[in-house]
């Protein structure tokens, strides 16, 4: 019984670990920020930037868009390249929480 439990539990295990590996294909598409947000409007038809990450210089390198309940990381991987870094489906958006004191 234990050893069933097991190979279940590993089972549950390894495809929990699949689907996560299905959703984010790195990368999926590089090309023009042009080409790349005419490629996702397929499924994005109005892409909504709601975010982007800059580093040390405050230079942009990431940005994160939305749409039709899709999502998709662009990564800046030069000035006139960017490169589809990871997507996915389902999204909703959330309120931010309110600042709590302790």
């Amino acid at each position: 019984m234990k050893r069933t439990v097991s190979i279940l539990a590993f089972m549950l295990a390894a495809s929990a670990a699949n689907a996560a590996v299905d959703l984010i294909k790195v990368p999926a598409m590089c090309g023009t920020a042009a080409e790349v947000l005419n490629t996702l409007a397929v499924k994005m038809p109005n892409p909504e930037a709601i975010g982007k990450g800059g580093d040390g210089r405050g230079k942009d390198i990431a940005t994160l868009f939305t749409g039709n309940g899709y999502w998709a990381l662009l990564a800046m991987m030069s000035p006139a390249n960017v490169c589809v870094v990871a997507s996915g489906y389902n999204w909703t958006m959330s309120e931010p929480g309110q600042a709590k004191s302790y």
